[in-house]
């Protein structure tokens, strides 16, 4: 089995309303002014061009600090501080480095994120378990784009139908997930990273011939 991994909210935390909550408070003072904010800020085209490597951070910076009236200094602080909030999920990695070491599964990701944040995130050790993968940031393109899926298949030969592997996607966008049906691929929509382990271990068993 070719297992993929989404980073955000499967093996690592992502929770943007903190983000927002910690860095724009006076903007943030509910939990709906909260997730008005931080949708307004990573769910934009804007972002979306930095995920994608197009804009750098000080370009994104600037962008969003006037399409927003937020200050200038907060929003680059806010961009450069991101990092230490994608912080690993502990039971995710330990249920990864579980199947590793069994030698039974091919392991890849394949994670929207900014080149600030990959190469940062390339430093934790449990980086070693993948065969390989894709940043966003890398390559200009995102999910849900189909391309990403095709170039990820094309990278690695997941296609192959002499070994017939399968393609398990974990990833906790629903639109992520169509697209990767799309592509034939078997799906984990994963909205509670707690329960990563117990659903993947069920989705391997019901796998096995």
């Amino acid at each position: 089995m070719n297992i993929v991994f989404d980073f955000g909210a499967v093996l690592v935390n992502w929770r943007p309303q903190e983000v927002v909550r910690k860095h724009f408070p006076g903007f943030a003072h509910s939990p709906e002014t909260a997730a008005r904010l931080a949708n307004d800020l990573f769910a934009h085209f804007d972002w979306q061009e930095f995920d994608a490597g197009r804009l750098s951070p000080e370009e994104v910076s600037q962008l969003t600090a006037k399409r927003l009236k937020l200050g200038l200094e907060a929003v680059q602080q806010m961009v450069y501080d991101i990092e230490d909030h994608i912080t690993p999920i502990p039971s995710s990695v330990q249920v990864l480095q579980s199947l590793y070491a069994t030698k039974v599964h091919k392991f890849y990701f394949l994670s929207n994120m900014p080149v600030l944040y990959a190469r940062g995130l390339e430093r934790h050790a449990f980086m070693r378990c993948f065969d390989g993968g894709i940043w966003s940031g890398d390559h200009g393109l995102v999910k849900p784009q189909p391309e990403i899926f095709h170039k990820l298949e094309a990278m690695y030969g997941l296609r192959n139908q002499q070994t017939g592997q399968q393609i398990l996607f974990i990833d906790d966008h629903p639109a992520n997930i169509a697209a990767a049906q799309k592509e034939g691929w078997g799906t984990l929509h994963l909205t509670d990273p707690s329960k990563l382990p117990e659903l993947l271990l069920a989705k391997l068993a019901q796998s096995m011939p």
